[in-house]
């Protein structure tokens, strides 16, 4: 059965992320339905932008956070740079489920702001 590659769309804004500044929230989930059930042992790819700003009393430093798809941790990262870059990981596909899927952006340690856009969920499904 021949496989295809397939994705869903889970932000194509930005969504600011931070647990610093009162009022801001220090995570966000995504969710997309998938309809069908991706082809299982072929691997996924999750791909974002990230941005940390800083501000005006923090200047040096990093953003970490965390992103786990349907509760299923994925990577940890760090950012330092404060100008727009594409960041990519490679996923299981049993990660991925036929229905709902949940895609969550974590701050863990704050210093600046996180930028986060363009987020797209890519999996294998038969056709």
């Amino acid at each position: 059965m021949p496989v295809a590659a397939d994705f869903v769309t889970l932000l194509d804004t930005t969504s600011i992320l931070s647990s610093i500044y009162p009022g801001d929230s220090d995570s966000v989930t995504f969710v997309e339905n998938i309809s069908e059930a991706p082809q299982l042992g072929e691997g996924g790819l999750l791909t974002w932008n990230a941005l940390r700003q800083a501000d005006f009393d923090i200047v040096e430093g990093n953003v970490t956070y965390q992103v786990r798809v349907n509760g299923n941790y994925v990577v940890g990262h760090t950012e330092r740079v404060t100008d727009w870059h594409a960041v990519q990981e490679i996923i299981p596909t049993n990660t991925i489920i036929q229905g709902n899927n949940n895609v969550e952006f974590r701050v863990i340690s704050p210093n600046g702001r996180l930028f986060i856009s363009d987020i797209v969920l890519w999996y294998r499904k038969n056709v």
